[in-house]
């Protein structure tokens, strides 16, 4: 029998507007767009996805020469993710911890390789999980905790507090501080969970529910999949989150690891949407279960795209009234609107 027969609406980025309030006045310049998550600061509230596409040497050292920080992708050997980080310390002037995160699998195996890769002292670790509620994930971060006690973990991806709460209750001694949770299940560019498997929950709506439900209101949210533009991240850090993991928006630029490809006149670099090994790609083959391998356009240096972004994320905190992520959050009031709004909202002229 069905548990629950009530069906509640879910909503996605698109369906809710955010109500502009009273300016501050002066510039958007005047905003401040800072974060801090796993008790690192940063200028920007944007992480740059762990995906074999998007994350790599190149694009860390970007991430973190613009305020943010990357996440090196794990589709790769430990001997591969070491030559990463080699490569990212000789190209980037830092004081202390190495500014990347890496990206670790949620077994044994990823255990094996913060032992071997530790020494380069990187900022953190990611446990990339595409559903992370599951006693195993509990069980490798209770081993990992009791190993490194002062290490930082970004832990995903949930869609619910429940999940996060269970990971919680099971890791009693987790330092609050130094760790912070992935949210989002099936909205990636490319994913396809939600076809494949029938499960899933928007970004937005499990930031909603996740901030709303949490009795520690200090745990740092991370939002995942679903973003298409600074709307969508200025809705992201109003409904709750503390930053932003970007993947499509940022694939296709120089930075992002590959080749650029010439196919039809133009020039792409291949985008992955699944956190599993690839293959070559052929146009209209399908090779992954959960997410799709195609062409996205070259976008030339991050740069341009970050820039644009960043200046969005100031205008969408200025129409709310806010100078920093605490006021954007006091201040914002959120509306659904129908489709015809939504159609509004989008260039519509003749």
């Amino acid at each position: 029998m069905m548990k629950n027969t009530t069906m509640k609406k879910a909503l996605c980025f698109d369906d809710v507007l955010l109500i502009p309030k009273r300016t501050f006045g002066g510039s958007r310049n005047k905003v401040d767009i800072s974060t801090t998550i796993c008790n690192c600061d940063m200028k920007i509230p944007i992480f740059s996805a762990n995906m074999s596409t998007v994350t790599g040497v190149g694009m860390s050292v970007a991430m973190y020469q613009h305020g943010g920080l990357g996440i090196l992708h794990r589709m790769c050997s430990i001997g591969e993710q070491i030559d990463m980080l080699c490569n990212i310390e000789g190209k980037i002037a830092f004081s202390g911890r190495l500014p990347v995160f890496v990206s670790i699998e949620g077994s044994k195996k990823g255990l094996e390789r913060i032992q071997k890769i530790n020494y380069l002292n990187p900022e953190g670790y990611c446990i990339d999980v595409a559903h992370a509620d599951s006693p195993d994930i509990e069980d490798i971060v209770v081993e990992i905790v009791k190993e490194f006690p002062s290490i930082k973990l970004i832990i995903g991806n949930y869609c619910t507090s429940q999940g996060i709460d269970n990971l919680l209750n099971s890791v009693p001694h987790i330092n609050f501080n130094n760790v912070a949770f992935k949210v989002g299940v099936g909205s990636g560019s490319c994913c396809t969970t939600r076809i494949v498997t029938g499960c899933g929950l928007p970004t937005l709506e499990s930031i909603f529910r996740i901030r709303k439900d949490l009795t520690n209101n200090n745990l740092k949210l991370i939002a995942d999949g679903g973003i298409k533009n600074s709307g969508d991240i200025v809705k992201a850090l109003a409904a709750g989150a503390d930053a932003v993991m970007l993947g499509s928006l940022l694939a296709g630029t120089k930075e992002s690891p590959g080749n650029v490809i010439k196919y039809n006149g133009g020039l792409y670099k291949i985008f992955r949407g699944s956190a599993s090994f690839g293959q070559k790609f052929e146009v209209g083959k399908e090779g992954f279960v959960e997410g799709e391998e195609t062409l996205v356009p070259y976008k030339s240096q991050m740069t341009t795209t970050l820039t644009q972004l960043i200046e969005g994320i100031k205008s969408g905190f200025s129409y709310c009234g806010a100078l920093n992520l605490e006021e954007l959050r006091e201040n914002s009031e959120f509306v659904e609107i129908t489709n015809s709004g939504y159609k509004e909202s989008t260039p519509h002229g003749t």
